[in-house]
This record gives C-alpha cells, sequence and structure tokens, in this order.
C-alpha cells in the first residue's frame, strides 16, 4: 500500500527528478530492511541515479538531478561514516535538532556549488530556517495533513481545515522572513563545469580512500572552493543564469567541443 500511494504521489507531483529519486530509494530501503540488508547506502543511491539515468540520460545536466544526489550522497556518506563513531548519549531532543543541524549544513555546503552553476544565487539562512522549518512540518504539517485525509469522509474537515492551514501559512511566513534577510539571495557567479566536477571528485576520494590518501580529496576540495571564491569575486557583476521552465534547469546549448570536452 505504501509503494502503491508513493507511486500515485510521484505522478501526482509531475515526478520530478528529486520525487522519483527519493520513490526509488523509499523502495530500496523497504527492500533492504526486509532482506536484513542496510538500508542507507551509497549502494541505493547510485541505483537510484542509474534507474532515472537509464530513462532520461540528459537529466544528468538538469539542476534537479545534480542538487537532489548531491546533497543525497552526501548525507548518505555522512550516515554511513557516523555508523562507525562511538555512540554518545544525549536528550533525544538535543540528538533531534543535532541531527537536522547536520543535516542542514551537508545539504547545504553539497548543493552550494551546483546552485551557483545553475541559478546564480546561494542564501546562507538556509540551516537557521530548516532548524525551525522541519520541526514544524514534522510536528504539525504531516500529523494535520494526516488528519485531515481522514476528516474528509467523515464531513470532520472543517475542524481540522483550519488547523492544517494555520500550520502551512506559519511555515511561509517562516520562508518569507527568511527571504527578507541581509543577503539571503547572494549572487554567486557560475563556477563552470570543470570546478563542479573537481569537486565531486574530490568528495569520492575523500569517501572511498582512508588517511593519507584522504588528504588528497579534502585538498581537491579546498582548491575547488577556493577557485569557485575566486571566480566569484572576479565576475561579481555576472548575470544571473536564467532557468528555463523544464524542471528549472537553466537553457544552454551546448557545441561539440563543449560536449566532448566535458567528457
Amino acid at each position: 500500500m505504501a509503494v502503491l500511494i508513493g507511486f500515485i504521489y510521484v505522478i501526482l507531483s509531475g515526478a520530478s527528478v528529486s520525487a522519483v529519486r527519493a520513490f526509488i530509494m523509499a523502495l530500496l530501503v523497504i527492500f533492504a530492511v526486509l532482506l536484513d540488508r542496510r538500508a542507507l547506502t551509497m549502494r541505493n543511491a547510485t541505483l537510484a541515479a542509474f534507474v532515472i539515468l537509464a530513462f532520461n540520460p540528459i537529466a544528468v545536466f538538469r539542476a534537479g538531478f545534480q542538487l537532489s544526489f548531491a546533497a543525497t550522497a552526501v548525507l548518505v556518506m555522512a550516515y554511513e561514516k557516523s555508523q562507525y563513531q562511538p555512540h554518545v548519549r544525549r536528550h533525544p531532543i538535543i540528538t533531534y535538532m543535532i541531527g537536522i543541524f547536520a543535516a542542514s549544513l551537508l545539504a547545504n555546503c553539497a548543493a552550494a556549488a551546483f546552485a551557483a552553476q545553475h541559478f546564480g544565487s546561494f542564501t546562507p539562512w538556509g540551516v537557521l530556517a530548516n532548524m525551525i522549518a522541519i520541526p514544524r512540518t514534522g510536528f504539525l504539517i504531516m500529523p494535520s495533513a494526516l488528519l485531515y485525509v481522514i476528516a474528509l469522509p467523515l464531513g470532520l474537515d472543517g475542524v481540522i481545515g483550519p488547523v492544517f492551514a494555520f500550520a502551512i501559512l506559519a511555515l511561509v511566513k517562516i520562508a518569507t522572513m527568511f527571504a527578507g534577510l541581509p543577503f539571503a539571495n547572494s549572487t554567486l557567479a557560475p563556477p563552470g563545469y570543470a570546478v563542479l566536477v573537481l569537486l565531486v571528485i574530490a568528495v569520492v576520494v575523500s569517501y572511498v580512500t582512508t588517511k593519507p590518501a584522504r588528504f588528497t580529496g579534502w585538498g581537491g576540495g579546498c582548491y575547488g572552493h577556493i577557485h569557485l571564491d575566486h571566480k566569484t569575486i572576479a565576475r561579481r557583476g555576472v548575470v544571473r543564469p536564467q532557468p528555463s521552465s523544464d524542471f528549472g534547469c537553466c537553457q544552454c546549448q551546448w557545441s561539440c567541443g563543449q560536449l566532448w570536452a566535458l567528457i
């Protein structure tokens, strides 16, 4: 039943890359639990990427694919590494908030270069906004949405509806508040795909190797970020890329030489 509901949601949401990725990874997690295997692994994220690219190879150039899998891959990598760390007993609320902070920080760092490439912007308030918005979504919006669906056939939607609407409006107000803060929509120059490839290679090397080879990946990542900052300063007056209506991806024209250089 859960698989069917998830599939219907993917279809209704327009089958965006992020929705398809989440659905495929959810299926893999369910199968892993049933087979008594590890659920959250890079293998599952890789399989989800392969399935999407098998049906739509050009998706690898789209903003949705790059942003979604960059954040997911880094989060899964961090989760796998954390399993080998000694367990520290904390209060459940403290553990929950630390988890939100760490996940938000990692996802924002992973997606920053790709957001600059496709949209020419970056917000430094994402982590703080998530610290407020995610608990509200998990403890207020989602339960009220479930109660609203249950109340609809019983004619009680007038009771739950105002609570559901209040929760959503409160989330919109939070987003509006952070959008109005200084540097909320900072302009960044697109770093270029060479820098993105370098950063991806650096992360992969840091993940698959051990010390001292891991420092090579860290050095590549630092160089990529320095190069990104240098291009941002040198091209501060750059015009932002204009996303198209197709999955929010930037309109770009590829020549044979550019494609060959990328390959």
